[in-house]
């Protein structure tokens, strides 16, 4: 293949602007979220749907990410929620309201982008209510909010993207107000 060569044909399946996709972790499946509420999953070789749409959200879906082993898929979203897709589940155990489908409170304002451990173990969250949540992926519990304050000041900046390193050890933030916000982690 020659670099820039399109392949195949545009995938079509949402009613309205798709804001994220993600390749899962063997590469064979495409995540995408958007303005219709809906996660679908994609099959990279052929562009067909392999599942979904999986709905649930009272919003538009930013961010959508694999864990690393590739069971599960989070998405983020306007209503201030993530949900987390157990793909091993059938179908009829994703529904919005069984166990399959966890749903995440905890932000106040949009969730935006999203971010897994490399162990598998956390999911990060990034909002425009200026925080950044670590959330445990076996509880779905906050296990941590870090705050983007600017040099000591009490204003939060709105967070629009997330990372951790590789091996676990820092957080990064992309914020409104044009800066990166890093933490330290520590290593359990």
């Amino acid at each position: 293949m020659k670099s820039g060569q399109r392949v195949g044909d545009p995938i079509d399946g949402h009613k309205y602007m798709v804001f994220s996709v993600a390749f899962s972790p063997d590469g064979q499946q495409i995540a995408s979220g958007g303005g219709d509420r809906a996660v679908r999953l994609w099959d990279v070789q052929t562009g067909a749907l392999a599942d979904g749409p999986f709905e649930g959200h009272g919003g538009a879906i930013n961010s959508v990410a694999f864990s690393p082993d590739g069971r599960y898929i989070a998405s983020g979203s306007w209503d201030t929620t993530l949900r987390l897709w157990d793909l091993e589940a059938d179908a009829e155990r994703r529904s919005p309201t069984c166990a399959a489908s966890r749903c995440l409170n905890g932000h106040t304002e949009c969730v935006f982008s999203l971010a897994f451990s490399s162990n598998g173990q956390w999911i990060i969250s990034g909002s425009l209510d200026g925080t950044v949540r670590i959330w445990e992926l076996e509880t779905g519990k906050t296990v941590a909010m870090l705050h983007t304050f600017n040099k000591g000041r009490r204003l939060e900046h709105e967070v629009y993207s997330v990372a951790m390193a590789p091996n676990g050890s820092c957080i990064a933030a992309g914020t409104d107000a044009g800066t990166i916000c890093m933490w330290h982690m520590q290593q359990k």
